[in-house]
This record gives C-alpha cells, structure tokens and sequence, in this order.
C-alpha cells in the first residue's frame, strides 16, 4: 500500500550513528522506497541491510496498528459513533454537545486509546537498548554468533575464548563487504583446507584472529589453502632422505669424470 509518510522513531539513532554518511543515505532511500512500494530498489550493503530489516519491521507494526485503528473507527461511525455519555459521565457538566474544529477532530483521532493492542514482543528489547544507550551505545551486529559459528565449524583450529573488542572491530570490518552467511562460508572453507588446520611441515593452525584479516580471508575464498601442497613424485633422485645420501661416494665420482674428461681432452689435442 502506498503511503504518503512514515514514522521515523528516534530508538534507532544509536544504529544509524555507525553508519558512514553515504550508508546513512542509502538507508533513507530504502526507507522511502519501502514507504510508498513495499520494495527496495537497490541492494543494500550487510551493515545497512541490517539497520533497515530491523526498522522496516517497526514500519510494518505501524501500518498494521494503523489500519486496525482506521477500521475500527470506521465500524464505530457505521454504528452512528460512540454512545453518549449521561450527564454524571461527562467531566465538564454540560448537556450541550460541544463545537470542535475539523482540526481538534482529526487530532483526537490520533489519541484514540487502543482497547485491543497488538502486543509487541520487542517492547522489552528496544526498553533495554535503551537503558544501555546511557552509557554506551547500541551495536546492531550479533557477535556472538559469529564466535559461535566459528567455534562450531573450525573444529580443528584454536577455540575463540575471548570477546575481546579488537575481534569485534575485525567482525565488523568483515560484516562492510560480507554477510553473515559469507563469513561462514569462510569458516567452512578454512575448516576444509589441510594446510590450514596443521596438515603442513611445522604443524602450524589457522586462528580466528588470522582468518579475520581481510587479506587471509580474501586468499582462503580464492582457494589457495584449499589443499596442502602435494609432493613432488618419487624419483631416483628425490625417493631418499637427507641421511641416506653419500655425499662422500657422489664427490669421488665426481671427480672421476672431471679427470676422465681432462684425458680425453688431451689425447684430442
């Protein structure tokens, strides 16, 4: 449904904050795009994608509350309006019926008490962001299960222990340019790759911290870890060990044929 406007709740200023002034205006132009088509027109990065699915379900709850009010005045005026109150009922005493500007009308539609409210069951979330908002401010993005994706698919590599805020800042410059499911889609392929998880000659694992950093990341999903590096085939040349080698026997043949070859130089001279 087409709408000429919508209600911009001030509960999100502390998610709009941490984004950069080009995201905040992509944001708006969801918003007004959600407003008057129910679509967006544009795809939205992971961090602006999330501030705008949690104020679009906001928006939703509004419109529905909305056309619920509307229907049921309109099934109060089919019914003649609301019955008259008696003389005991009414605050000032009057009998008369009072002149109210269309103004004051349409304001005192707006104030309608809901007798049957739709429950909201963020009331309680949005009422702690709140209270946190005092001394910090609200982050939208869910860091724990970023760790607990990780701690459950990269089985084989050291278990993140710590939330500390410097693996925060690493999730959310990762959240810029992947969404959630990406980034485990990274886990995954790091979890898959032999090289990764201690299959290579010092035993070395991969850890979040190393996989988190973009320029890791970047060559894990172009699948250059994807398979430790494979042996060169045994020949007669690499089919031994260090110690097996006589190095002593190889100098003396050596030498053999740089004299042979010394003798036969000088019998063709």
């Amino acid at each position: 449904m087409k709408k000429e406007d919508f209600v911009f709740h001030l509960e999100y200023r502390e998610q709009i904050d941490m984004l950069s002034t080009e995201q905040k205006g992509e944001l708006l132009d969801a918003l007004c795009d959600y407003a008057q088509t129910g679509e967006v027109q544009n795809e939205l990065d992971p961090l602006t994608k999330m501030c705008f699915s949690i104020m679009r379900q906001r928006m939703d709850r509004d419109t529905e509350n909305y056309e619920k009010k509307c229907e049921r005045l309109r099934a109060n005026g089919a019914k003649g309006g609301r019955p008259s109150k008696t003389e005991e009922e009414k605050p000032n005493g009057f009998s008369g019926n009072q002149m109210v500007s269309d103004e004051n009308q349409e304001n005192q539609i707006d104030v309608v008490p809901d007798p049957d409210p739709v429950p909201d069951p963020d009331k309680d979330k949005r009422q702690t962001h709140r209270d946190r908002a005092q001394t910090r401010k609200a982050d939208p993005i869910d860091y724990q299960s970023i760790f607990d994706a990780y701690n459950s698919i990269c089985t084989s590599m050291p278990p993140v222990e710590t939330f500390s805020e410097s693996r925060k800042k690493a999730i959310r410059s990762m959240l810029r340019t992947r969404s959630p499911d990406e980034v485990k889609q990274l886990f995954a392929r790091a979890q898959a790759s032999p090289f990764l998880t201690g299959t290579n000659d010092t035993g070395w694992r991969a850890s979040f911290d190393w996989i988190m950093n973009q320029s890791n990341a970047a060559k894990i999903l172009e699948g250059n870890y994807d398979r430790s590096n494979p042996r060169p085939k045994a020949t007669q040349f690499t089919n031994y060990s260090h110690e097996q080698v006589d190095w002593d026997a190889i100098s003396r043949q050596v030498r053999e044929r740089e004299r042979l070859k010394e003798k036969e130089d000088a019998g063709s001279g």
